[in-house]
């Protein structure tokens, strides 16, 4: 059984390797964070200009709380996610509604460049077959359409697990702890952490056992949408933007597989 990134690799040393332009992701965090004023304390901080591991203070306890609320909601890490913002201790006094705001706000602003970031890093990286798919996608969500986008996406974001995994006879919430099982989503370095909050929505919210005569739930559920037992009248906006953030949460952690496979050989 594969497990990836030991205990032993702290988050701060991951923090340093994964981000080598740091000046500049620290520059792009801030201009990021100054978008919400009302959300400006992180729960760790990097200082510059030079990389003293010992000065970085981490609350994993907090950490781990602001990660499991967002990422319920389908708001996961990525490598391009402005991880001040993300790991704002704030957005623990929010209501869901709040933070599902913030996200969508801050996918929208600067003419919509977060959102651009996260389209080239999905592009690059998912397999070719989905790519004309995705790109009509994207076409009729910046024409004003969003809702025929949701079941195209969910079904992008199981296949893109079943074929990545190397487990096609497996499908939903099956599927999804089949291949957890090969990963380290404990561990406290970021690599983990990415996968902890990828993992989290999937299992907690998006792949989630759904009985279909109990009151919908607010988050966007597979089994509702692929059975035809949710009402597409209750698909909203955020909806598309959660789903192209997890298309590209599982890009990021593709990635970190592939470099620990890389690292193994």
């Amino acid at each position: 059984m594969l497990k990836l990134f030991p205990d032993s690799i702290k988050l701060h040393e991951d923090l340093v390797k994964r981000f080598e332009e740091y000046g500049e992701f620290n520059s792009r965090i801030i201009n990021k964070t100054n978008i919400f004023p009302e959300l400006r304390k992180p729960l760790f901080s990097l200082e510059l200009p030079k990389f003293d591991l010992s000065d970085i203070k981490i609350d994993y306890t907090d950490l781990k709380r602001v990660i499991k609320k967002n990422s319920k909601l389908g708001w996961t890490l990525t490598f391009d996610m402005a991880v001040n913002l993300y790991l704002d201790e704030k957005l623990l006094k929010l209501c869901d509604q709040e933070i599902n705001k913030v996200f969508v706000d801050y996918y929208k602003s600067e003419n919509s460049s977060q959102y651009k970031k996260e389209k080239q890093n999905i592009i690059k990286h998912i397999d070719s077959k989905w790519e004309d798919t995705l790109n009509e996608c994207f076409y009729l969500f910046e024409s004003g359409y969003y809702r025929n986008q949701i079941p195209f996406l969910i079904t992008i974001i199981e296949g893109e697990i079943a074929d990545f995994s190397n487990l096609h006879s497996y499908l939903g919430k099956t599927l999804i702890r089949k291949w957890k099982r090969k990963l380290d989503t404990k561990g406290n370095n970021l690599d983990a952490l990415i996968l902890y909050s990828l993992f989290y929505f999937l299992e907690n919210s998006l792949f989630n056992k759904d009985e279909f005569e109990d009151e919908r739930n607010s988050i966007i559920n597979r089994n509702r949408v692929l059975h035809g037992r949710d009402n597409p009248n209750l698909w909203a906006e955020a909806d598309y933007y959660r789903l192209i953030n997890t298309i590209s949460s599982i890009q990021t952690s593709k990635n970190i597989i592939n470099d620990y496979i890389k690292k193994m050989k």
